[in-house]
């Protein structure tokens, strides 16, 4: 069996599905079964509770997608400050802090803590397959460092062949990059990226990412002697997505494509990430073209399991709970959302009991992702498509009272702080029927308190009645703090049909 080590003076490609992808060692030194509840009223209202935030726990990062009416870049919002309330400061007409690019980005990754990112700039002939590093998204402030990499184009050097003869091996190009994600972090961080119109179908991977520029590592074609892949295989497949948690025998890479759902396990092994295909479900394609997330949501607390919205049927408002991860794609439960609850984003809470679903009625809330059957959550802000989605209340760009009822992408904080017993923000970008802004980009996002013990944001605390006489030397008993308010900020880039392309941290 053939392993191979990358090093910055040689280029490898791969013909078995076994590989390593190694990294460089440089630093940043030259340019991240509780049952459904009953029903809770909202206790949001539109506006700050805050001081003005840069510096922040909460950010988000939507990129262009090529919707951004001229504008090249990606849009930075910061929701949650440092108190832990969110951010103020944010009118209706304010739009979001930009970081620009010299041509539309596409797509956004970022390492575990953040250390790592990249950007997927657009080529010269549309597609997306310039990978630009980024430094800085761990303070929150995204900067271009470094030459680009183009995986459209051949790689600097003769890729010479891993197989028992000396028959070189073409290294995958991909003009149009659909898929990426970021293996490890820091000085172990390796961008791993699909497209499906990659020649030949396989993972490519970039490596030295915390010392500009990008370099070509390894390839992982969509074979392994070890399992027997469908023939003729699946393929296009346009998304690819990293377990954050990891099991015994390693994490998922998920590789997914119009007609399957491919595993890989990965691990650490010989200074590298060891790839292995492990399984493939033909139901569980993405029936429609995806972009970005790709409809994919592992479970952060147990890596045997992830949820998978829509299939290769084209059920786009079906979600399957599989586990068995990463040697195996059992599936556990389904549950089918109301008609017209098309999924275009969906999430899994750090506690691993509840899911996050974004879709043409509202969010939906699931419950039972740590057991052996899926059902509704009671919604907190009831949405006037569907009596069991939520449409979030909010004040859109012109001033006026909006619910958003379609929803791009959703997303969840995790750098809150232990003391902050509501642990989490529900972030969401979308919008409402019949919004129009003089920006052109109709888009909101929002972030709210939610409570993942329950799947609901959380209630109030009560208000004490302070004494009508306080004993001398005594004050009055101070009422008792509630919830932080909802944060909004308008004119923010749409993404694409099929894309969801937010980050949130």
């Amino acid at each position: 069996m053939v392993r191979l080590i990358l090093t910055r003076s040689r280029i490898f490609a791969i013909g078995i599905a076994i590989a390593v992808l190694a990294f460089a060692s440089c630093g940043h030194s030259n340019s991240t079964t509780p049952k459904p509840v009953s029903t809770a009223t909202s206790i949001v209202s539109p506006g700050p509770s805050s001081a003005p935030c840069i510096i922040s726990l909460g950010l988000a990062f939507e990129p262009d997608g090529g919707n951004g009416h001229g504008f090249h870049g990606i849009q930075a919002v910061h929701y949650e400050g440092n108190d832990e309330n969110t951010c103020a400061g944010v009118g209706p007409t304010a739009t979001p802090m930009a970081v620009l690019l010299q041509n539309s980005v596409g797509e956004i990754a970022f390492g575990a803590s953040g250390i790592d990112a990249v950007a997927v700039e657009q080529n010269t002939s549309g597609g997306y397959s310039v990978v630009q590093d980024m430094f800085g998204a761990a303070v929150g402030t995204l900067v271009p460092a470094g030459e680009p990499y183009d995986v459209s184009i051949p790689p600097p050097t003769a890729a010479p062949s891993a197989g028992v003869t000396a028959t070189p091996v073409a290294a995958p190009l991909i003009p149009d990059v659909s898929g990426v994600s970021i293996i490890g972090d820091s000085t172990s961080g390796v961008a791993v990226m699909v497209g499906p119109s990659a020649t030949p179908g396989a993972i490519v991977a970039l490596t030295s990412l915390t010392n500009a520029p990008p370099q070509y590592g390894l390839d992982v074609p969509y074979s392994d002697p070890n399992y027997t892949l469908p023939n003729p295989p699946d393929v296009p497949r346009s998304i690819i997505r990293i377990s954050p948690a990891a099991t015994s025998a390693g994490n998922t890479a998920f590789v997914r494509g119009l007609s399957d759902l491919l595993a890989f396990t990965v691990k650490f092994a010989n200074a590298g990430y060891q790839f292995n295909a492990t399984a493939d479900d033909t139901t569980l394609g993405t029936g429609t073209p995806l972009r970005g997330n790709g409809n994919i949501a592992f479970d952060p607390a147990d890596g045997t399991r992830a949820l998978i919205a829509g299939t290769t049927a084209g059920g786009t408002n079906v979600l399957t709970l599989v586990t068995g991860l990463p040697t195996a794609i059992v599936r556990t439960a389904t549950l089918s959302l109301p008609a017209g609850a098309n999924i275009h984003s969906v999430l899994v809470a750090g506690n691993g009991v509840y899911a996050i679903a974004g879709t043409d009625l509202g969010i939906f809330v699931i419950n039972g992702i740590s057991g052996s059957a899926l059902s509704l959550v009671a919604p907190f802000d009831p949405s006037p498509l569907s009596s069991q989605a939520n449409a979030i209340p909010y004040t859109n760009c012109n001033g006026g009272a909006s619910s958003m009822t379609t929803v791009y992408s959703v997303g969840l904080s995790r750098g809150a702080l232990p003391s902050n017993a509501l642990e989490d923000y529900l972030v969401a970008l979308g919008t409402s029927a019949g919004v129009s802004c003089p920006s052109g980009n109709n888009a909101t996002l929002v972030a709210v308190p939610f409570n993942p013990s329950n799947g609901l944001l959380p209630s109030p605390t009560p208000v004490p009645s302070p004494t009508a006489t306080p004993a001398p030397g005594a004050t009055a008993a101070a009422p008792s703090p509630t919830p932080p308010a909802i944060f909004v900020q308008n004119n923010m880039i749409a993404p694409p049909a099929g894309s969801d392309l937010l980050i949130v941290r």
